[in-house]
């Protein structure tokens, strides 16, 4: 059997250097079965040490942002490898998105009674 080359711009990463944007890959089939692995994208941890994750369920669902699974060896999602998307030399990276950990702050009721919302 043949083997399958990597896109280069998928660069392993140890588990004690992730950053948020990094995808992780688990084997949620530790019986075997599943014909994929599942993928999540780590968003980092936020002020009170708590790690998120970015990912689905299945295809065609929803997102979610869930508490990160970590790096199991066993079980239910055990973890595989971790990557990070990295741009090659002479590619030229056009944009980034910053993403927060937390959802932002409701605003506050206004001395006015006034409810702040738009339109």
């Amino acid at each position: 059997m043949g083997r399958v080359t990597l896109d280069p711009h998928y660069a392993k990463v140890s588990p004690t250097a992730l950053r948020p944007g990094d995808l992780v890959l688990y084997d949620t089939c530790p019986q075997g079965g599943c014909p994929y692995k599942h993928v999540v994208m780590y968003l980092g941890a936020d002020t009170s040490g708590a790690e998120w994750m970015l990912h689905t369920n299945s295809c065609g669902d929803v997102a979610k942002v869930e508490r990160f699974w970590g790096f199991p060896n066993e079980g239910s999602h055990t973890f595989l490898v971790a990557r990070r998307v990295l741009a090659l030399p002479g590619e030229k990276v056009v944009g980034s998105a910053g993403m927060p950990l937390r959802p932002a702050k409701p605003a506050a009721p206004r001395s006015d009674g006034a409810s702040g919302a738009i339109g």
